[in-house]
């Protein structure tokens, strides 16, 4: 059963290098352990059991690390690009009346500020973030 664990434990070294995602180092984890346990001693149903118990739990707990550390889920867009980028107030803003129109590069944008205040026409701001379809701003200094 050594034979299958190191076959197994290639084949997914070499598919982890081959590939740029993550999708088969969780086996690595599995047939190490299976390793250890034929190397203990235990039988093949024990094995198998180490195998997939191990494979599981390195999917469960390092998945969500990895996943937060290797990849960046965000869409980009030109959007993005107005993201600290300095705006006038078109219509006045008002987070109760649901008010707020800022126009940046020909393009109409509702706006609301960051922390719920108010601004008046003319008042400058700058985008903090965009969300959907709206620009958070905050009063410039």
């Amino acid at each position: 059963m050594m034979t299958v664990w190191i076959a197994i434990l290639l084949i997914a070294i070499i598919a982890e290098i081959s590939t740029t995602a993550l999708v088969s180092i969780w086996f690595i984890f599995g047939a190490i352990a299976a390793l250890i346990a034929y190397f203990l001693g235990f039988g093949i149903p024990v094995q198998i059991g180490v195998c997939a118990v191990f494979s599981l739990l390195s999917v469960v707990f390092l998945r969500p690390i990895t996943k937060k550390y290797l990849s960046d889920n965000k869409t980009r867009t030109n959007a993005d690009e107005l993201i600290g980028a300095s705006v006038v107030i078109s219509e006045r803003v008002d987070a109760i009346a649901g008010t707020g129109l800022v126009k940046v590069r020909d393009v109409e944008w509702r706006v609301r500020t960051e922390d719920g205040s108010t601004m008046e026409v003319g008042e400058q701001g700058v985008v903090k973030e965009i969300k959907g379809v709206t620009l958070v701003v905050e009063k410039k200094q």
